[in-house]
């Protein structure tokens, strides 16, 4: 009964639901920094950005404290990708953090993002089959590992507004799933080169390093698949969040180039 119920799922509906994580908002009420101004020249003239934005892959971590506008250089980089991207099969997923409540999985609201994104660019014919696929992986997922009860799933179906319930109580709950429901979604896409942007590492509230570990292991599997990944993660200095990540090749403001790291290629 529930997987049936899939088949129900209204397009629109389901975008509004997504709506509350809209990047695309986020991205344009940021405040515009030109990638000539002397403010991000620290970024945009050192020689790892340049090595990063002209290759198909690679990963590369951005770390400096408040005043070095890295958000406007996020915003930016954004801009360029999608611009180039236009004129080729290549997929770009951004996500600006934000603090959130204990309450509220950051890998549940990350996933929920990417996936808008993911349909909202989607051809008109592929936008079902993306949503579908999503819940039918969510839901087979947490029916084979936990209770229906516990998820609150198990009201009947009468109508819209149920049905919107149900949803809504699949896309908030964390779990790991979510990352493999993101997963098989990319898999039904012909863009097999993808760009990532994830800005602002450090102001997630709570399990900041988990869900950075989380992202990693993310980048990783699609590269170990057939995607050409390139990704790009920011942050203040934070210990929590250089433990994960010591190993990226990093541009960190006021510090010395040091040689590359391949742990990711």
């Amino acid at each position: 009964m529930l997987l049936a119920a899939i088949d129900r799922v209204n397009l629109d509906q389901f975008l509004h639901i997504l709506s509350a994580v809209d990047q695309e908002e986020h991205n344009m009420a940021i405040k515009a920094l030109d990638g000539d101004s002397p403010k991000l020249y620290w970024i945009f003239k050192n020689m790892d950005y340049s090595l990063w934005i002209s290759a198909e892959t690679g990963v590369l971590w951005i770390s400096g404290p408040p005043k070095c506008c890295i958000r406007q250089a996020s915003s930016h980089i954004v801009d360029i990708i999608k611009n180039k991207a236009s004129e080729t099969q290549h997929s770009v997923l951004y996500f600006f953090c934000s603090p959130t409540t204990p309450e509220k999985s950051i890998a549940a609201m990350f996933v929920r993002a990417l996936l808008l994104q993911i349909i909202r660019y989607s051809p008109p014919h592929k936008q079902m089959t993306g949503i579908k696929v999503f819940l039918r992986t969510l839901l087979d997922a947490f029916l084979g590992r936990q209770s229906v009860s516990n998820l609150k799933l198990s009201s009947p179906f009468k109508d819209q507004t149920s049905l919107d319930k149900m949803i809504r109580n699949l896309l908030d709950a964390s779990g790991s799933e979510h990352w493999d429901a993101l997963k098989a979604v990319l898999n039904t896409e012909h863009n097999q080169k993808l760009s990532l942007i994830i800005d602002g590492l450090n102001k997630i509230d709570h399990i900041q390093a988990e869900f950075i570990i989380d992202v990693c292991a993310f980048i990783k599997q699609l590269q170990e698949s057939s995607f050409i990944v390139k990704a790009l993660l920011t942050s203040q200095p934070n210990s929590e969040i250089k433990g994960p990540l010591h190993e990226l090749q990093c541009i960190e403001y006021d510090k010395e180039r040091n040689g590359p790291i391949a742990l990711f290629l």
